[in-house]
């Protein structure tokens, strides 16, 4: 399989549809407890290569008194941990222009809108950022104004800024559309919002039509473990490159997983184990299980979340139980009178309705 070459620490440019792709930057790492883009190589099955990650937001949640932090102190802090670095611009502060040099000095970087902004103020802020040189904007405004995003795309070609989005993308038709119109230059697919592997494939198969990178949206909720999945699929079967290709990191959870991923020097490594990757531990499932388990009944104790009670809320009915009882669905009512069916029937002496 062929490996992507690095020259000077610098992964070449890819041409893309309506534009040409900044080049990424190669250094060393991973940093735990924040997000990383991290590519899939030949590489992943032998072991000792790193490869290109990045942190989101790590100046908020790494460092939120970064004043206290002088730049030499933070430079030792994270370059041994990652290669580029996403700032979240959903809140503008004066600070973003000092933020943002030191993102770009320290990093290659890339910024966030979280869908916040209509398309001119993306088109502004964008513009004034370009002089940073970030490689993308990511949600620059809503998820579903496709002719938004092409608007935004073709404004911000001559800057070399690039548009990511596609996590809140329902199906593969808004895909073909965004990807058709020329409103992404990196297709950010997520796991779990598509239906299913077979979805996400028809996918995969237009992005590769269309020359437009697959770079999957992930986090540490178990996204992390299915996405590697799509994109070893992606690049054995479909692209067979992984230029410009990267996978999302947050190291968040991964411990209640049967098959965590496995995160080797800025590298997924490639599962050992067939399936999903998808099981949770039984312990983990034992000690969090609401409202039983040991760990909820410890929060419960200290105070950090309310003990449950016995109301019930439904979309228009209201009503109060004994907890260790079963309900006579039958005698349930909502507020305006109306029978609740269940398709279920049991009895009890303590049914409470509001009506």
């Amino acid at each position: 399989m062929p490996s992507t070459k690095v020259k000077n620490g610098t992964k070449p440019s890819t041409k893309v549809k309506n534009g040409t792709m900044p080049s990424t930057k190669v250094k060393n790492g991973t940093m735990p407890g924040t997000k990383f883009m991290v590519p899939i190589t030949k590489d992943h099955f032998s072991p000792g290569m790193a490869m290109v990650s990045y942190a989101n937001n790590f100046w908020t949640w790494v460092l939120p008194g970064k004043s206290h932090f002088p730049e030499p102190s933070i430079q030792i802090l994270i370059k041994p941990y990652y290669k580029a670095s996403k700032l979240k611009l959903v809140k503008m502060s004066k600070t973003i222009s000092v933020d943002a040099k030191l993102s770009a000095k320290l990093s290659d970087g890339m910024v966030d809108a979280n869908q916040r902004w209509d398309v001119p103020t993306a088109i502004e802020w964008m513009s004034q950022l370009a002089q940073f040189h970030p490689l993308w904007i990511e949600e620059p405004t809503s998820p579903d104004d496709i002719l938004g995003h092409a608007t935004i795309s073709k404004a911000l070609q001559p800057m070399g800024i690039c548009v990511a989005t596609g996590e809140q993308c329902h199906n593969k038709v808004m895909f073909k559309q965004f990807l058709q119109s020329g409103g992404m230059q990196f297709c950010q697919i997520d796991s779990c919002r598509l239906g299913g592997v077979n979805e996400i494939l028809a996918v995969l198969l237009m992005a590769k039509k269309l020359n437009v990178p697959v770079c999957p949206h992930a986090g540490g909720v178990g996204l992390c473990e299915l996405v590697q999945h799509l994109m070893f699929f992606d690049y054995i079967c479909i692209t067979g490159t992984t230029e410009n290709r990267m996978i999302e990191y947050v190291d968040h959870l991964h411990q209640h997983f049967q098959d965590p991923v496995v995160i080797s020097n800025a590298c997924y490594m490639a599962p050992k184990n067939a399936g999903y990757s998808a099981s949770i531990l039984d312990e983990s499932l034992s000690n969090y299980e609401y409202p039983s388990g040991a760990k909820w009944q410890e929060m419960f104790s200290k105070g950090i979340f309310p003990k449950p009670t016995n109301t019930i809320h439904t979309s228009n009915a209201i009503f109060a139980y004994h907890a260790t009882n079963s309900i006579n669905v039958n005698t349930l009512k909502t507020s305006a009178g109306r029978s609740l069916d269940f398709g279920a029937e049991s009895t009890t002496d303590n049914t409470y309705c509001d009506k």
